[in-house]
């Protein structure tokens, strides 16, 4: 299903003046009503906070919090079995000792000190988990910081506890999923998404790897929900001195997810770079490969821009219906101001009968 790792770095050059905004086109039937992304008005923004602004600090040791352990237990949680390990963090099963509820808790390594890059990335992450609570986007339940001389500056996010695994490792041991699967799981995906895209918050990583699991037998799909996690990448986007909406220019995210206007170097909407993510993950579900050969990266780009892929069919449960083709190709649009937005891809009639479901449970739950 293709590699996993991220890449962040500014693009090279500067933007020609003059450059039109993009702006986002529906190819969709009019509607849509909360559908659309609208960037976020002035205010605070992680970058302007301060680290104990965002979370409670521990500085340690201080009193009867001689360690780490201490400031979890004081905190009434129990960290049990590591349920995985990536370069900055260990993911934990965390017990609440008042409720007795599972959590996930994630232990982010942060360096010794406050002015580095993953302090800020921290405070952004947080920041924006603050804001997105939705049906379909992981809840957080908690968090603080710890600083001792021992261990630097750490962060533990505790979070909702994805009992199912994550979508990709569903994905590899179901097999390629019929239309009907794919309408039921991706409804819950792009209702998460759109959310996100409500409150002025592109994401930025979207990645089977980053929709989690929670057995629900009473879900639109009849056996989970799916949460939208991993907000490390995610932005949130403001106006510009225009009005448009202002465009990213660091290069971030999974390759194999990204949209060409990235991978060219050019400027881009956090918005419509989300939705060719999508596009790509929809693609996997139906046919567990990907549209593009990334073997040849150089070869993969003018394969995207000559919107040259097609539909391995004897990889496919059976052959996609045309309102699938116009779906995806809509998505996988090279041109983000021909793409379809996240009001096209909810209101599409190839997917908006589940949409409407997925959002009717979320508003229930709201």
């Amino acid at each position: 299903m293709g590699p996993k790792a991220k890449v962040k770095g500014k693009a090279k050059g500067k933007a020609k003046k003059g450059k039109p905004k993009v702006k986002s086109k529906s190819k969709s039937s009019k509607g849509g009503g909360d559908c659309k992304a609208f960037p976020m008005e002035k205010g605070p923004t992680p970058s302007t906070l301060e680290p104990s602004e965002i979370s409670r600090l521990y500085k340690i040791p201080k009193g009867k919090l001689k360690t780490e352990e201490d400031v979890v237990e004081s905190n009434n949680y129990k960290l049990e079995d590591k349920l995985g390990e990536g370069g900055f963090a260990i993911v934990y099963f965390a017990r609440n000792k008042k409720s007795n509820e599972k959590h996930a808790c994630k232990v982010m390594k942060l360096g010794a000190e406050w002015s580095s890059s993953r302090v800020e990335d921290m405070k952004n992450e947080l920041f924006i988990m603050e804001k997105v609570k939705h049906l379909y986007i992981v809840k957080l339940m908690h968090h603080f910081l710890t600083q001792s001389k021992e261990n630097g500056i750490r962060l533990y996010i505790f979070m909702e506890l994805a009992d199912g695994g994550d979508f990709a490792k569903f994905c590899q041991k179901k097999g390629a999923l019929t239309e009907d699967e794919c309408k039921k799981y991706f409804a819950q995906i792009i209702c998460g998404i759109n959310h996100m895209h409500s409150l002025g918050i592109a994401h930025r990583d979207i990645k089977l790897q980053n929709v989690l699991l929670v057995k629900n037998e009473k879900s639109i799909s009849g056996d989970f929900t799916l949460l939208v996690s991993d907000f490390g990448l995610s932005r949130i986007m403001h106006h510009d001195s225009a009005g448009g909406i202002q465009m990213n220019r660091t290069i971030c995210g999974t390759p194999i997810f990204m949209a060409p206007e990235i991978l060219l170097r050019k400027p881009y909407s956090g918005f419509l770079v989300d939705v060719w993510a999508l596009g790509i993950t929809l693609y996997i579900m139906m046919t567990l490969q990907l549209p593009f050969n990334f073997r040849n990266k150089d070869q993969a780009i003018k394969d995207m821009v000559a919107k040259k892929w097609e539909w391995p069919t004897s990889k496919m449960k059976a052959s996609p219906s045309n309102d699938l083709k116009n779906y995806l190709s809509g998505m996988l649009d090279p041109d983000p101001t021909k793409r379809l937005d996240m009001s096209g891809i909810s209101n599409h009639k190839w997917e908006t009968q589940q949409f409407k479901k997925a959002q009717v449970m979320a508003n229930k739950k709201g």
